[in-house]
């Protein structure tokens, strides 16, 4: 034996063996490594985040200034400076002359260049021009400058989301789906959609580039694409609207969102400016000065539910419209007192990091998320496998959904639809053939069918749709306006739709191939020419080199709790459906809401990949059914 000591183990570890010390080891490793990660982070931050001794506004809120503005966090942690910029401590005047005031306010503000007015941040390309200090003053949470404010690794940075990061990819953000326009003339748009590039090669043919020959005579003159973008970005965060009319009043980046605004852009507090005639660079401000979570909760502060979303989403495919019922019935969701965000998940409004080229592909909630299949109950996952936030299962199997206004509501389940003794009527249009354990639907169709294994829930489950079957786009060449994208003049556009169309159903199938509603987009474009004459143009399909319209997959919002009668889509025996039912599924009854002809193959345009009409084989089987009539 050597003269070393033994080494006696404390009794805690007697009879430990490495297989007992190793996860012990592995734990310790995970808290060192944690806080080293926490250091590190902190270090690297930019600008990371003051504590509440060093909270002070200074003059930013003194008596002449911004005293009584809403803290928009509520928390002392953050100073005006440190989302805004700028100096807070310049000592203030000792007189009330206003020139003192003002040399004060060039010492503390964050000075704009010469020339900068609202229509600098309503276009795009001059927004851009500005310096980025000044665009922080005036907003910290444009996109510009967010990650520097907002998107600080520890506000809404990588260790919370990277909300910021994955916004500037969202389709609020970008112009990405509208990039099909330029690229059917030619021209190409940067990876964000936003601004032109130069003219790119293109591998297409003379032969297939002739097809555009139609349009060449509005794209000498860049009437077509330029003045319908200009018009597109209005409704992008990308920039303030550069002319705002009553309801669409906003900001640009974030606060675009999530800071509300009247319908009038008036706010309730009179603290925006330190002088009552110092000029404004703006047509409208926040009716408060503060963040909202969940920017469609409003009504507590006396605006509408939704009217921030309403901004926006009352133009395009009308979906605030829909949803409210103002052309049919209300959405079921809307009718029991649900926003948009108890539905809508924080990935749908933010984006996922990814660019899509539609709203319906970046849309990752789904009906069967929370209403689950003939098959099973919810999933409680939405398509990208997230969990759906707020919703949850009972003991008793009830699935429960905690609404913003902090209610438990009831969701039903499709699977407790398929008992026919308790509710025959889904229970036949919802279940499979066949009967098991005594309960099911025997029906003389395939076996193992059901309408939800290629249906979309809403193409049933659906109220008024505003259907612009007969919308024409004029492009006016008398009249000029400003390119929100470049502030050069373009010809003022505008869309002529009915005002109250009735439910138009066109089926086709979806990017997830499925069959769901379609959406028109205008059936032709009139060019009113300097000299009043005008001249109508037919959109013409890239794919068939016919006259041709786009046709969009669309969620409607407006879900029903009834469907729509079997008689809707399929034959009665007097046939006196006939031309609803051809009228449906594209077949057509006009020239304008003609999908595909008899033989299944497309006569229309469909602006997403898989996206197309029914074929002939789903066509055959689909018109072979009989139904009673109503």
């Amino acid at each position: 034996m050597s003269g070393a000591p033994d080494i006696v183990a404390p009794k805690a570890l007697r009879g430990l063996t490495m297989r007992h010390l190793k996860p012990i080891a592995q734990g310790a490793s995970l808290v060192l490594l944690a806080v080293a990660i926490v250091v590190y982070v902190r270090w690297r931050s930019p600008h990371h985040l003051p504590s509440r001794q060093l909270a002070g506004n200074g003059t930013c809120v003194s008596a002449r200034c911004h005293a009584g503005m809403d803290d928009p966090h509520q928390t002392d942690m953050l100073r005006c400076v440190d989302c805004h910029g700028g100096n807070p401590q310049v000592p203030q005047p000792a007189t009330d002359d206003p020139k003192a005031w003002l040399a004060m306010m060039r010492q503390a503000h964050a000075l704009p260049t010469d020339g900068v007015t609202a229509q600098s941040l309503g276009i795009v390309a001059q927004f851009d021009r500005l310096p980025l200090a000044f665009i922080r003053f005036v907003n910290p949470s444009d996109l510009r400058v967010a990650e520097q404010t907002c998107g600080q690794t520890e506000c809404h940075g990588r260790l919370r989301g990277d909300i910021v990061r994955r916004v500037k990819t969202s389709l609020h953000a970008t112009l990405a789906g509208y990039s099909l326009l330029p690229a059917q003339f030619g021209k190409s748009a940067d990876a964000f959609g936003v601004r032109a590039t130069a003219a790119h090669a293109s591998a297409a043919s003379r032969e297939s580039a002739n097809a555009l020959r139609s349009f060449a005579e509005l794209e000498r003159d860049g009437a077509f694409v330029g003045a319908v973008l200009a018009n597109c970005v209005q409704c992008h965060i990308q920039a303030y609207p550069l002319q705002p009319q009553t309801g669409q009043m906003r900001a640009s980046g974030c606060a675009a969102c999530h800071m509300p605004y009247a319908d009038d852009g008036k706010s309730r507090q009179p603290h925006w400016q330190p002088l009552p005639d110092a000029p404004s660079r703006r047509q409208a401000h926040p009716f408060v000065h503060a963040f909202l979570a969940r920017p469609d909760d409003t009504k507590a502060l006396g605006l509408k539910p939704m009217s921030q979303c309403r901004r926006c989403h009352t133009q395009g495919m009308r979906i605030q419209q829909n949803y409210e019922g103002v052309h049919g019935d209300a959405d079921v969701h809307f009718r029991r007192g649900m926003i948009c965000s108890d539905c809508h998940t924080e990935a749908d409004m933010h984006g996922d990091g990814r660019l899509y080229l539609r709203q319906v592909l970046a849309v990752e909630i789904r009906c069967e998320s929370c209403h689950g299949s003939v098959d099973r109950p919810a999933t409680m996952r939405t398509a990208q496998g997230r969990v759906v936030p707020n919703l949850r299962r009972l003991p008793n199997g009830k699935f429960v959904l905690r609404t913003h206004d902090q209610k438990l509501r009831i969701v039903p389940q499709v699977v407790d639809t398929m008992d026919p003794r308790k509710t025959p009527k889904a229970a036949e249009a919802h279940g499979r053939s066949g009967i098991r354990n005594g309960v099911g639907v025997a029906m003389a169709t395939i076996k193992g069918f059901s309408h939800l294994d290629r249906l979309e829930c809403y193409a049933c489950h659906i109220g008024g749709l505003f259907q612009p079957l007969h919308a024409t786009l004029v492009i006016d060449k008398r009249q000029r306006a400003i390119s929100a994208l470049t502030g050069t003049p373009v010809p003022k556009v505008t869309q002529r739709a009915p005002t109250s169309p009735s439910l138009i159903l066109l089926l086709g199938i979806n990017h997830r191939g499925r069959i769901a509603p379609l959406i028109a987009q205008p059936a032709t474009t009139v060019v009113v020419n300097a000299d009043g004459t005008t001249k109508r143009w037919l959109p013409r399909s890239l794919l068939t080199r016919r006259h041709a319209r786009t046709f969009l997959p669309l969620a409607p919002h407006t879900v029903t709790k009834k469907a729509l009668a079997c008689a809707d889509c399929h034959w009665t025996p007097d046939r006196r459906n006939a031309r609803k039912v051809r009228q449906v599924f594209g077949l057509g009854t006009d020239t304008v809401d003609r999908l595909v002809a008899a033989d299944g193959k497309p006569v229309a345009d469909f602006g997403i990949a898989d996206v197309r009409p029914l074929d002939a084989t789903t066509l055959k089987r689909v018109l072979q059914v009989i139904v009673p009539a109503r």
